[in-house]
């Protein structure tokens, strides 16, 4: 992960993507769906600049969680 994170920051920032210099949060998550949860993923992904308000980023990931029935070591 961190060389892609490296990879991708240094092309985003060779190429000007972003207004100021582009650097990835410490840290990362990742998840899979199944198959039934398309449709469902697809509008969250959608309503992104909603959803990933700073205030809202850890209710999310912990409600996505409790909807899998996972379990978040602390």
């Amino acid at each position: 992960m961190r060389i892609v994170k490296g990879e991708s920051s240094e092309w985003i920032n060779k190429e000007n993507l972003c207004p100021a210099i582009f650097r990835w949060q410490e840290g990362y998550a990742a998840f899979s769906y199944s198959r039934s949860q398309i449709k469902v993923i697809s509008e969250y992904i959608e309503n992104q600049e909603v959803i990933w308000h700073p205030h809202i980023i850890i209710s999310s990931i912990l409600l996505w969680h409790k909807a899998a029935r996972l379990y978040i070591a602390h």
